[in-house]
């Protein structure tokens, strides 16, 4: 039997004086770990951008 590799892109946009976009595409592979590290990452970023937001929203 073949591996099977699934290729799964995430894109999440924010506004904030234009439009920003973080996008994460990685691969699937056999572990769940890498898929978890890959997510944390995505929202590790996204958190970023909504602390900015909030950062310049209070200003």
């Amino acid at each position: 039997m073949k591996e099977r590799k699934t290729k799964r892109s995430l894109n999440i946009i924010t506004k904030q004086r234009g439009v920003y976009s973080a996008s994460l595409s990685y691969s699937k592979l056999n572990s769940k770990a890498s898929s978890f590290i890959h997510l944390f990452e995505l929202l590790k970023a996204f958190n970023e951008k909504l602390l900015i937001i909030f950062a310049n929203i209070r200003v």
